[in-house]
């Protein structure tokens, strides 16, 4: 009677393994497809707002990347914005995150921080968006706002914009 107690014992317990391990692996697959944002995008941005910049530009691009577990790096070479106070400057990199909220779509935060034209912190620009990824997962569009601000939170100036972005591939040498 132990014995046949023991064998069952074996059994379910082998079993319990057994169904963990395969739900273990669903997870990881699941997982890994739920991560499609990660990897390095090209974008090409479309300005508009800032209506006390006419000076601002209405179109850049810059370089992000998309880190599995939700982080994001971004560079910017260098952005110019006139005001009346002077000249405002946004370059280098910007440190984010992003969240998956749909089957192919993800919403993020960004932030970068904003000199004078002497390169003294003044600011941080806060952009929040949304990016739609398309069914090949090799490119997306997207759109947003930005919030100039000084680092009391006064809102200086805020902005609407629109991405289109290209996920980078590795190129073979020739």
């Amino acid at each position: 009677m132990r014995y046949k107690q023991s064998k069952i014992l074996s059994i379910v317990v082998t079993l319990v393994i057994g169904s963990l391990l395969v739900f273990t692996g669903s997870l990881v697959a699941a997982a890994s497809q739920a991560g499609f944002l990660q990897g390095t995008w090209s974008d090409h941005l479309s300005v508009e707002g800032f209506p006390t910049f006419p000076m601002y530009c209405t179109y850049f691009s810059d370089l992000v990347g998309a880190q599995v577990g939700g982080s994001m790096l971004c560079t910017i070479n260098r952005i110019e914005l006139p005001t009346p106070q002077g000249k405002l400057v946004l370059q280098g990199t910007g440190h984010g995150v992003w969240a998956q909220t749909k089957s192919r779509e993800f919403d993020f935060t960004m932030a970068f921080f904003i000199t004078d034209g002497s390169g003294n912190l003044v600011g941080m620009s806060k952009i929040r968006g949304v990016k739609h990824l398309n069914e090949s997962m090799d490119k997306y569009t997207g759109e947003g706002i930005d919030e100039i601000m000084d680092f009391e939170g006064n809102i200086m100036a805020t902005s609407s914009w629109t991405v289109e972005g290209t996920k980078m591939v590795v190129e073979p040498m020739e």
